[in-house]
């Protein structure tokens, strides 16, 4: 009897440093934005990483030019409040999150800043309007578009009335 022969297993792709994004993804929503991480000695690019230029409804409606800066940070808030709200998403920018020393998150403080949050959350949807709540959430909470003109001018309308109670204008 002859020896069995074996194949060789061939190790699974790693993504490699620098890899690019396809062209589909270049031409969705912007594109992408390419950003340096890493230069070698000579000052050479070393790594580079691609970041989406557009995230959420609210920056394509703002890089267009479609809300003003109070209504973006309006809406930004909203979308931050409604996410650790409903989905226990955390952030870090606008709920100033709860830390102990060293940057060890506090899970007391946690829970804290997200009833904190809900409570905004309650305050909030009592402003608007059942319609200007259901574009806003769609808009903000779930990233759709608005819709037509008239479903815009309610989104714009609902994130000046935010605007106005959280103090940006």
């Amino acid at each position: 009897m002859g020896r069995r022969q074996y194949k060789k297993k061939r190790p699974a792709p790693v993504a490699r440093a620098g890899e690019r994004a396809t062209p589909e993804r270049r031409h969705q929503l912007g594109g992408v934005i390419t950003e340096v991480v890493d230069r070698d000695a000579t000052g050479g690019t070393y790594i580079k990483r691609h970041r989406a230029r557009i995230e959420c409804m609210l920056d394509y409606y703002f890089r267009k030019h479609r809300i003003s800066d109070a209504q973006y940070m309006a809406g930004l808030k909203f979308r931050e409040i409604y996410l650790r709200t409903t989905y226990g998403y955390s952030f870090k920018v606008l709920c100033n999150p709860f830390l102990m020393e060293a940057g060890q998150a506090d899970h007391e403080g946690r829970m804290l800043a997200h009833l904190d949050c809900g409570r905004l959350l309650s305050e909030a949807t009592k402003q608007l309007m059942p319609e200007e709540l259901t574009i806003v959430r769609n808009v903000c909470g779930y990233d759709e578009f608005a819709g037509g003109r008239d479903k815009k001018r309610i989104l714009m309308r609902a994130l000046d009335r935010l605007a106005a109670f959280w103090s940006y204008t």
